[in-house]
């Protein structure tokens, strides 16, 4: 309903009130209720010509859209759309991309406006809920500025017998996915813990049932049939308000919900269900397991989902209630789910207690582990532990000792390396040592004819690793670093200590010369025939970092620009029209070589890679692309320092438009480059593609 309404209502009741009343000689009786209905038949056909604040709707809102650059939305489940054009509705919604962000001007940048009127005869308090990732919103009442919300939160207010214009203002302030969720609803108050447990205590006895489930977006629950009170706990995720419907709540006998979220909506099929907004309830997806628990040493204990939160829930609804959890669902399902799917019994209960057990026993044994002097890096060098052979230590070279952490001082396999290089998942065992386990001690002895200064690169993925030169240690830690280090002349021991802590091993560790970084040299090196292709990957696979491209034959010259996260060995052949080679890489460490001597190499430290012509995009919990805009910003950077736009692209993923997962190239191959020529035609594909990207 519109104020218009309201005022044409008005009207209609002053009409009647004339007829009924009117006794005044003066002007019949008649002729005025012919002038009031004609003034509300012509306020009525006019109501589109009226001031703004008459046309606005009643305890809801006219939602409009400013700015926006595309035409679909996603329903509050996710699993539907609706066209982007002016409703009235008591909420909004919005989950995905929120248009470009050009000007960083909130009238310039997408927004939208909620407006609406509050008309009430007496005072009564209204909930705004707000639910927002990478946007903030304005509540105005009567024109003034009432609150600025940056993020998730629920905020009461109080609105005085009277009209009351509404209007919400909600921006976006990031180019990534943007969550919006908007909804105006009768006061919901937070209770405190005290009178949850009063409303709660009629409904409470030996067996009653307390049922607890986490949701997200649109969960329906089919409650269990049971004679004995049941007593809901619904937890929502921080990510986004959930849509709760609850069925069979005459058969189980539900009593009172208890929940936690903002912006929940709830909806049973039976009438007379207490409902408790909480402050807090501690969010269980899962029941505790030791198999997910890992020990990493010297790293630490890490048991990702253990007992705690288990506990500190069953704290809360102890407080509520002097009783545990009977019941609970896991949530790894969206939609209709069985509560509840797995009985919190005494058997079940004395089972997760085992667990814990095993869980604190797991963490004494890493303890001592931790404490053996192996694992203990500022106590002693492994190559003092390990037995290594002395009189087979190579020149120039390193010698390369694996073990795994359940017996380190045991050598699994050994072997001469140039470089250190290890790249290996749990897919696949190295030397029969597990990923998480690995241990590697290298030693070499490097002799140099004079002074040098080198690159002593290291690239670490989660892991430690420590480098000794001449038993001094240079570096310890867990981060990726160029180590500048200057050697005398003669002979220097170099060892590195490497120990993972993750279900992939990736290492590299070498003693590079100083890069040349790129200079005015470089664009000598250009001419307007001259082709410029673009390779980028987030990393490799193949144990020695390295990746091998093959040039297409070529009639002038070519430049190529290579890029990944990774630190990667590039080799390149059939280079002899190849002038130069930019690199860059995010982890340090990566190189190139070419089967053509004449190659100028330069390392570009704004260099960034793109390993797709689109982003992949996913939805969970938040629509999100992957490095959206990865390909357009190198190429724009390429275009700065080149004058033009590549001319080929290359990656070990098949060159794509499409914004899914694609099937990964065998990279222990060669990659072709180019794999796709870049003309202006493939370019405006790309940018209609980008354009066209899932809202």
């Amino acid at each position: 309903m519109f104020v218009y309404d309201f005022i044409f209502i008005f009207i209609g009741l002053l009409i009647l009130l004339v007829l009924l009343f009117h006794k005044s000689k003066l002007l019949p009786t008649f002729k005025i209720t012919i002038i009031l209905g004609l003034v509300a038949i012509g306020f009525y056909l006019g109501k589109s010509a009226l001031p703004p604040l008459f046309q606005l709707p009643v305890n809801t809102f006219f939602i409009s859209y400013h700015n926006a650059d595309f035409t679909q939305l996603k329903a509050l489940d996710g699993t539907e759309t609706f066209t982007l054009e002016e409703h009235i509705a008591p909420f909004f919604y919005l989950e995905g991309h929120a248009g470009k962000k050009l000007y960083h001007d909130e009238e310039k940048d997408f927004f939208v406006l909620m407006e609406g009127m509050i008309v009430t005869p007496k005072s009564i308090q209204k909930t705004f809920h707000f639910n927002l990732t990478w946007a903030k919103a304005y509540l105005i009442i009567d024109d003034q500025v009432i609150q600025k919300i940056t993020s998730t939160n629920s905020y009461d207010y109080t609105f005085s017998p009277g009209f009351h214009t509404v209007k919400i203002k909600v921006v976006n302030t990031n180019v990534t996915p943007t969550k919006m969720y908007v909804r105006m609803s009768d006061y919901e108050p937070i209770l405190s813990d005290e009178n949850i447990t009063q409303s709660l205590q009629p409904f409470v006895q030996k067996d009653t049932n307390l049922y607890y489930i986490f949701g997200y977006k649109r969960k329906t629950i089919d409650l269990a049939t049971s004679n004995a009170p049941t007593i809901a706990f619904l937890k929502s995720s921080e990510g986004g308000a959930t849509a709760w419907e609850i069925t069979h709540c005459k058969e189980s006998n539900l009593k009172a919900i208890v929940y936690n979220g903002v912006g929940d909506t709830i909806k049973t099929d039976c009438d007379n269900v207490l409902l408790l907004r909480a402050k807090k309830l501690t969010p269980l997806t899962e029941l505790p397991t030791l198999s997910q628990c890992n020990d990493y040493a010297p790293m630490g204990f890490n048991c990702q989902n253990g007992p705690q939160k288990l506990k500190v829930l069953n704290q809360e609804i102890m407080r509520y209630t002097d009783m545990n959890l009977t019941g609970f669902s896991p949530s790894s399902k969206y939609n209709t789910i069985a509560l509840p799917e797995i009985i919190l019994d005494k058997e079940k209960y004395k089972e997760l207690e085992q667990i814990e057990q095993n869980i604190n026993e797991a963490k004494i044994v890493a303890e001592k582990r931790r404490k053996d002097p192996f694992y203990a890096f500022e106590k002693k060098r492994w190559s003092e532990i390990v037995k290594i052979d002395e009189e087979h230590i190579p020149s120039n070279k390193f010698r390369g000792y694996f073990m795994q952490s359940n017996m380190p001082t045991y050598v699994m396999h050994f072997e001469d390396t140039a470089s250190i290089s290890v790249h290996y998942s749990d897919k696949k065992k190295f030397y029969l040592i597990a990923p998480d386990n690995f241990l590697g001690l290298w030693v070499g002895d490097f002799t140099f004819d004079k002074q040098s200064t080198k690159n002593i690169v290291l690239s670490i993925s989660w892991a430690k690793a420590k480098v000794i030169i001449d038993g001094n240690v240079i570096y310890e830690g867990d981060q990726s670093a160029t180590i500048p280090y200057t050697f005398t002349q003669g002979k220097h021991r170099v060892e590195v200590e490497y120990m993972n802590n993750y279900g992939q091993v990736d290492f590299l560790c070498d003693i590079q010369e100083a890069t040349q970084e790129i200079d005015t040299t470089f664009k000598s090196l250009l001419t307007p025939q001259t082709k410029i292709y673009t390779v980028g990957l987030y990393g490799g696979w193949r144990n020695d970092h390295g990746l091998d491209l093959w040039l297409s034959k070529a009639s002038g010259p070519m430049v190529l620009f290579v890029g990944s996260y990774h630190a990667t060995h590039w080799n390149i052949k059939n280079a002899q029209n190849l002038q130069a080679v930019v690199y860059n890489s995010h982890n340090p460490g990566s190189s190139v070589k070419t089967d053509n001597p004449h190659v100028k190499i330069f390392h570009d430290a704004n260099l960034n890679y793109a390993s797709r012509l689109m982003p992949y995009c996913y939805d969970r919990p938040v629509l999100h692309c992957e490095n959206k805009d990865a390909f357009q910003r190198n190429i724009a950077y390429i275009q700065k320092i080149t004058g033009k736009k590549p001319d080929g692209f290359s990656s070990i993923e098949e060159p794509s438009f499409s914004t899914q997962g694609l099937k990964k190239l065998d990279n222990t191959k060669d990659i072709t480059v180019p794999q796709i020529l870049l003309d202006a035609s493939v370019y405006e594909k790309i940018n209609d593609a980008m354009e066209a990207l899932p809202q």
